[in-house]
């Protein structure tokens, strides 16, 4: 999972420098916001509803639940943004 860090990161700061005007705080400090949106993953109920209503609709063979995507996520954070 290393290479997918380093792609993870260089997509990271290639959005900061496009997208930054529109959120300045990711722009100002990528890894401490994108800390911040796994924490609102991991606590806010509505992302968890969201996704059910999003792969219900989308995807038609094997479903990945919400706690293996999430899961997921948190593995490539952790080789992305190792402390």
């Amino acid at each position: 999972m290393p290479r997918c860090g380093e792609g993870a990161r260089a997509i990271a700061f290639a959005d900061a420098a496009e997208f930054g005007n529109q959120h300045p705080a990711y722009a100002a400090d990528i890894m401490g916001e994108s800390r911040k949106a796994i924490a609102a993953l991991r606590s806010d109920r509505r992302h968890r509803e969201r996704y059910a209503t999003f792969v219900d609709a989308m995807v038609y063979g094997e479903r990945a639940t919400f706690d293996e995507a999430l899961g997921t996520i948190l593995t490539l954070a952790v080789t992305t943004w190792p402390e």
